[in-house]
């Protein structure tokens, strides 16, 4: 039995891709989980060493999601409200567009490229 629901970054990792759990990992690669209806971030990994891109999903919270991305980060086209969760760390751009975002609160405390939010 799988300990990922149906719609979070783990499910679509381990069943969907047939992958190993790196859930707290570290993962060197790139991840684009885009354009897969997922509604969560559990089971993503704590680093990724490329970059990493979860947009045009149902996704309301970043919680979950890695804390240091090597490169760029997109979670445009979700259905977020606010940044709590976010990597705390991204190499390069951060894009968050098209979301339902409130607050800029939980982003980013070192980005090293663009910041896109609107």
């Amino acid at each position: 039995m799988n300990k990922y629901k149906k719609g979070s970054f783990g499910y679509w990792w381990t069943v969907i891709k047939g992958n190993e759990d790196i859930e707290g990992k570290n993962y060197s690669g790139n991840i684009d989980c885009d354009n897969n209806q997922l509604t969560s971030l559990k089971g993503c990994p704590q680093k990724v060493g490329g970059w990493f891109s979860c947009s045009n999903n149902q996704i309301t919270s970043l919680k979950g999601c890695p804390q240091k991305v090597g490169g760029w980060f997109d979670c445009d086209n979700n259905q977020l409200t606010n940044l709590e969760g976010c990597p705390q760390e991204v190499g390069g751009g951060f894009y968050c567009s098209n979301n339902q975002l409130t607050s800029l609160e939980g982003c980013p405390h070192k980005v090293g490229g663009g910041f896109e939010w609107k």
